[in-house]
């Protein structure tokens, strides 16, 4: 209770400097003044409220935080605003985003080509494999009916077990057309070995757009 106590006047005290000092601060200067005092255990809302100041400038101020060492220099000299620090933060964590997400999505068609040219399939029986397991990973998200599959009980199990673990239970007969077997397999474990949609979406253009060549 008596370190709770003092958490809570180390809150008050940041918060009444903070009002105290607020109109002569720069706003780069309120931001760290503000992220100091998130970071004590208080949510922008609550912030904001004992600041009485908008939660939407709260959350505009840390992110101006993050905002690259020149347009943090361009502010404070006055050649940019506020505003224009805020949109130029947003738009370069936006790309830096879109850049990730490319690059795994990459990552993660290298695999899924990998493990498709590992079944010494044709090209475009490969092309018709990824195509196919995305519409049935598109009818089964719709149709509510997304694989149930038994994982080790192992916080990061490899990539090789959780595919093994989601084979389709028919076994591969001279009676199965193979594609359609394997486009099963592959919209099976696609979603627990990639579970970010848009990386695993993005990964699935690349191996189509590409045949799995290279």
């Amino acid at each position: 209770m008596e370190i709770r106590d003092r958490d809570i006047a180390a809150q008050d005290q940041l918060l009444s400097q903070l009002k105290k000092d607020w109109d002569k601060l720069h706003d780069l200067d309120r931001a760290a003044r503000v992220a100091q005092i998130k970071r004590t255990g208080l949510s922008n809302r609550d912030i904001a409220r004992k600041l009485q100041r908008g939660e939407t400038l709260i959350r505009r101020l840390l992110v101006i935080l993050r905002a690259s060492a020149a347009d943090r220099a361009a502010a404070r000299s006055g050649k940019i605003s506020t505003n224009e620090l805020f949109r130029r933060t947003k738009a370069a964590r936006k790309q830096h985003a879109n850049d990730e997400q490319q690059r795994q999505a990459a990552e993660a068609a290298k695999f899924i080509c990998d493990w498709l040219k590992a079944l010494n399939m044709a090209k475009p029986s490969t092309e018709q494999i990824a195509t196919e397991a995305r519409r049935i990973m598109i009818d089964a998200y719709f149709a509510g009916t997304l694989p149930k599959v038994v994982l080790p009980n192992h916080p990061l199990p490899p990539r090789a077990v959780i595919i093994e673990c989601c084979k389709p239970k028919e076994p591969l007969t001279d009676e199965i057309d193979p594609s359609g077997w394997f486009s099963t397999w592959l919209a099976r474990w696609l979603p627990f070995v990639f579970p970010h949609p848009d990386v695993r979406d993005k990964a699935i253009d690349i191996v189509i757009d590409k045949h799995c060549s290279g």
